[in-house]
């Protein structure tokens, strides 16, 4: 019997990479490559810029936020502690990222292709997934209160632990989900999770939602 477990995601790879005290945005320059650098901290509040490649690299803190990002590749990275709230990148492609207690509040990755992805202990309230599609992804400790995965596709991808109160799942398309020891408060149209592992203690939270969508009376008055 095929086993119904997400699969866990590989990790980047990082070699022989170069020491750099700040990336800021005349380091990415439309259709620039950017890639083998240990960061200190990122200068790229509010930077604009389009197809972008940025990979074989680590960063620990900075700010990212407000930046916009048409049509990137970011591969084989790991960023901690870093602000990258309202940080939009559109039709991107993620692959072999880490992110750890990073600040992401509507962190935009709708339409995106993520692939092989660790969230740990981050931020990311808000956030937006519509229509985005993620394979072997797990989100570990963090926060996704009112966040939208409406009509996202997700494969082997778990939540651990994770707020996600008031998340909106309509017409989410799930292979080998879980959610697990999660908080599901207010969840949305939680008809989208047709398909997802859930923890019995999960689901009682649910209870009042599923009546709802499902028209049944909880304890009717006579």
């Amino acid at each position: 019997m095929a086993s119904t477990a997400p699969r866990a995601p590989f990790p980047p790879r990082h070699d022989n990479l170069t020491g750099r005290a700040e990336l800021s945005g005349s380091d990415l320059a439309d259709d620039s490559l950017v890639e083998g650098l240990a960061v200190q901290a990122l200068a790229l509040e509010w930077h604009a810029c389009e197809f972008v490649e940025w990979g074989t690299s680590t960063v620990d803190g900075g700010t990212a936020a407000n930046s916009e990002w048409f049509k990137p590749s970011w591969y084989d990275l790991t960023v901690a502690n870093a602000d990258l709230a309202n940080a939009r990148l559109t039709e991107a492609g993620l692959r072999r990222v880490v992110f750890t207690d990073c600040r992401m509040t509507g962190f935009d990755l709708s339409q995106a292709v993520v692939q092989d992805a660790l969230f740990t202990g981050c931020l990311l309230d808000l956030a937006n997934l519509r229509f985005a599609k993620l394979s072997r992804v797990r989100f570990v400790d963090c926060r996704l209160r009112g966040a939208d995965l409406s009509s996202a596709q997700l494969i082997d991808v778990s939540f651990e632990g994770c707020d996600l109160s008031e998340v909106q799942f309509h017409g989410l398309r799930t292979t080998r989900g879980r959610i697990r020891a999660s908080q599901l408060a207010g969840a949305k149209t939680i008809s989208g999770l047709r398909g997802m592992a859930i923890d019995p203690l999960d689901i009682v939270e649910l209870s009042h939602q599923l009546a709802a969508e499902l028209g049944i009376l909880l304890n009717p008055e006579d």
